[in-house]
């Protein structure tokens, strides 16, 4: 019975990041990938001086730190608080490192 309600843990927690994954892809289509691009390398970013999100400095970055720009702002970026949820916030930044 334990193993069988760990195991029912197990999925339920793979499910709710599998969700958050598809909200976090969302949210970066609908807000962010007009100037990121899809694949993070967008030009209208790198032009206003923000580097690829695929740039190792950015990946390197945790997911508070990337949450907290997306939130923020950050340069000529405006913020997204208020526009996004938190939990919106930590899912685009979640999405940000699956950009390689």
């Amino acid at each position: 019975m334990k193993k069988l309600v760990a195991g029912m843990s197990l999925a339920a927690m793979m499910l709710a990041g599998t969700m958050a994954f598809a909200a976090g892809a969302d949210d970066y289509k609908a807000k962010c990938a007009m100037c990121h691009g899809a694949d993070g390398k967008g030009a209208m970013a790198t032009k206003m001086g923000s580097k690829p999100l695929t740039d190792p400095a950015v990946q390197g970055m945790s997911d508070a730190d990337i949450a907290k720009i997306i939130s923020d702002g950050k340069g000529k970026m405006t913020g997204f608080k208020g526009k996004l949820s938190d939990d919106q916030i930590k899912a685009v930044a979640g999405y940000v490192k699956t950009l390689k």
